[in-house]
């Protein structure tokens, strides 16, 4: 008898599937690939057997999977791993031996961003007080994600301390006291623009080179100090053994600055009534004064760096300051007698033609205005008469005493002028 035997194939072949953690990988770093489908795998190259496998190429390298069921059949599939390359640094400096409190300029390149120590700033490029021996380092990134880095020594070196501070002087406006003399602010600006503090800062302005007989001055208000960086010397006189601004044991740190102010009431006398004037600042690199020393002469305004070169002391930034007392203002006299035969019958303002927008207001003891003029003229001076536009004083003859008057200066920007006038009979 025959016996009939039946063998089915069965040709269907395992669906086989490949990842791998990541798509793309940074050169030296590695990625783990893992198969899917089917019960035994190989990877090439390598001949590598197993569901996973952690490669670690150097290139980008095409993987190819084959998997293998159990009926014998087999299968392909591959799989790309890209490997991007680490970013190769340039690093330059603009100096790698630099005195102390200089700065450089630290540059890199290739890479798409940078981060540096131990300065903690991002940037191609970036600047850097040096005030040790330092080694820079900085980290870049490519586009990929990948990190490359590199480093840089830059050395201390003992140089010589320059001092350089710099002084600007502006003379403010020039007003009228009401006498005949005038007051005028100055303004000192003192800066630190060297890599070091600075000590021992001393700030000389000799006002009998500016105010030269027959003309006469006084310092009415004493130098104040706007940032308190700076002391100052409450005895300053412009003369003798007071022409320092400032006391003996004053410092500035780098880059510091100060703004020094000083009031001084000056007549003319008779003299010249165009002055100028300059100061001159200086500055030692030691508190033991045994440093080096840096001056510089007072240049006209509030920058004492004009150029800004960051050297103050050029020779063509040593500009005077140059103001006039030419302008006396009005000069107030004290008093008037409408019964003196001698001619000082009416209260006569000397230089109020100069100011023809002004008012006059004039007060008794308690406050009450007996008299107000608006452009006020000697030509109608004020005879001791409350204004006929003032009922409640009348038009006669005010009493004889002590009143408060108040010279106001309309569209200009001379200080009002008060004060007491006596009026006698």
């Amino acid at each position: 008898s025959q016996s009939v035997i039946t063998v089915t194939q069965n040709t269907t072949a395992p669906i086989v599937i490949a990842s791998s953690s990541s798509s793309s990988i940074c050169a030296g770093s590695s990625a783990t690939l893992t198969a899917f489908g089917t019960t035994s795998y190989t990877w090439n190259p390598g001949n590598f057997s197993g569901s996973t496998l952690t490669v670690s190429p150097t290139t980008t390298t095409i993987y190819t999977l084959t998997g293998l069921a159990a009926n014998g059949c087999t299968n392909t599939t591959t799989l790309n791993l890209t490997v991007n390359s680490i970013p190769i640094l340039t690093l330059t400096a603009s100096s790698t031996t630099v005195c102390s409190g200089g700065t450089i300029t630290l540059t890199a390149s290739g890479a798409s961003t940078y981060t540096w120590d131990p300065v903690s700033l991002t940037g191609s490029s970036i600047t850097s007080t040096i005030t040790s021996t330092t080694v820079y380092s900085v980290t870049g990134e490519s586009s990929e994600g990948c990190i490359g880095s590199s480093s840089i020594t830059v050395s201390l070196n003992n140089c010589p301390t320059v001092v350089k501070i710099g002084l600007a002087k502006m003379a403010g406006k020039v007003e009228s006291d009401g006498t005949g003399c005038n007051r005028v602010t100055f303004k000192f600006t003192i800066k630190n623009y060297g890599v070091s503090p600075v000590y021992n800062v001393s700030l000389i302005d000799n006002l009998d080179n500016t105010f030269i007989n027959p003309a006469t001055y006084t310092v009415v208000s004493a130098p104040v100090s706007i940032t308190g960086a700076l002391a100052t010397n409450a005895l300053f006189s412009g003369n003798g053994n007071n022409t320092n601004l400032l006391t003996s044991t004053n410092s500035l740190s780098i880059g510091g600055v100060d703004t020094i102010m000083v009031k001084v009431r000056f007549c003319s006398n008779g003299g010249v009534t165009t002055y100028s004037n300059i100061a001159v600042v200086s500055a030692n690199s030691s508190s033991t004064g045994l440093g080096n020393t840096g001056t510089d002469i007072s240049t006209n305004g509030l920058n004492p760096d004009p150029n800004g070169n960051g050297n103050p002391s050029d020779n063509d930034e040593g500009i005077v300051t140059v103001f006039s007392g030419s302008d006396l203002g009005v000069i107030v006299p004290q008093g008037f007698n409408p019964n003196d035969v001698n001619g000082n019958q009416t209260w006569i303002l000397k230089g109020i033609e100069n100011f023809p927008d002004n008012v006059v207001s004039v007060y008794n003891r308690w406050g009450n205005l007996v008299y107000q003029k608006e452009g006020y003229s000697n030509a109608e001076a004020w005879n001791g008469i409350a204004n006929s536009n003032l009922p409640k004083l009348g038009a006669n003859r005010l009493p004889q005493g002590t009143y408060y008057y108040v010279i106001e200066f309309k569209n200009n920007d001379q200080a009002a002028l008060k004060g007491f006038v006596v009026l006698q009979y």
